[in-house]
């Protein structure tokens, strides 16, 4: 009975295994495509709204934010909010 039920599995694993291995790439291939297309159009749009809202930053400011400056402000207001007892994590 159990070497039966062994056979049948390992005949069907036999069979279906190599299917399954060539078919992660036609699989794989478009998923990681959509990804891709996916963060790119993210990372576009968000590059938009930053150039729109720029705009209406004075222009020390838009200086810091070119230069890098500003991460380490947000940084610095972030660590200020953590050290409050009501901020809990950011």
């Amino acid at each position: 009975m159990s070497k039966a039920a062994y056979e049948q599995l390992n005949e069907q694993l036999s069979t279906e295994l190599p299917q399954l291995i060539d078919l992660r790439v036609p699989y794989l291939d478009p998923s990681f495509e959509a990804l891709v297309k996916i963060q790119l159009r993210f990372c576009a749009e968000a590059y938009s709204r930053m150039a729109q809202v720029q705009q209406y930053l004075d222009a020390d400011t838009r200086e810091q934010y070119a230069q890098g400056h500003l991460d380490a402000r947000v940084e610095q207001v972030l660590q200020e909010i953590r050290e409050l007892s009501i901020g809990g994590t950011v």
